[in-house]
């Protein structure tokens, strides 16, 4: 897999984690705090790629969001970082990501919305929902290539504590 594909994957996997993150100021009524496991069998992934399983830790932090990002890439090498900051609509660089940025917001609804661009001109539009069991995220994506094609993906995530 070429780096800008490792690059795009993990990306795929930091929209999904900035969602996951985006806690409320109360903790205690948060249920998004946790680890969650990205679920292989109910997702769908962009044609022509696959989803590598990935663990996030989303831990409480106010209106900000701070999360840990675990995946084991095709070659069996760790992949792992963490993030602390704001959801607040601003573009900021990814950590982690040369060249990407992105801007998660939580909207009213509750609903996460995360856009990410990447160094290459793609654009990926992702909004996140929380099941009403509180214990299964359903992301819904679009990814926009330089050339103008979209492509859908799904990720379902579930709650592991």
């Amino acid at each position: 897999m070429s780096y800008l594909m490792q690059a795009r994957a993990l990306a795929l996997g930091v929209a999904t984690v900035a969602a996951l993150g985006a806690s409320a100021a109360n903790a205690e009524q948060d249920p998004s705090i946790g680890t969650w496991k990205l679920n292989v069998a109910e997702s769908i992934a962009p044609q022509g790629t696959t989803f590598e399983p990935y663990t996030v830790i989303v831990r409480p932090a106010g209106p900000n969001m701070d999360f840990t990002y675990y995946n084991t890439n095709e070659k069996g090498e760790k992949v792992e970082f963490s993030y602390k900051g704001p959801a607040d609509g601003k573009v900021r660089d990814i950590p982690g990501i040369p060249g990407m940025t992105g801007s998660m917001t939580r909207l009213p609804s509750g609903i996460v919305d995360a856009k990410l661009w990447s160094a290459d001109g793609t654009y990926e539009n992702k909004f996140c929902i929380m099941g009403v069991t509180l214990r299964k995220q359903t992301c819904m994506a679009t990814v926009t290539s330089p050339h103008g094609h979209v492509v859908f993906f799904k990720q379902v995530i579930d709650k592991q504590d």
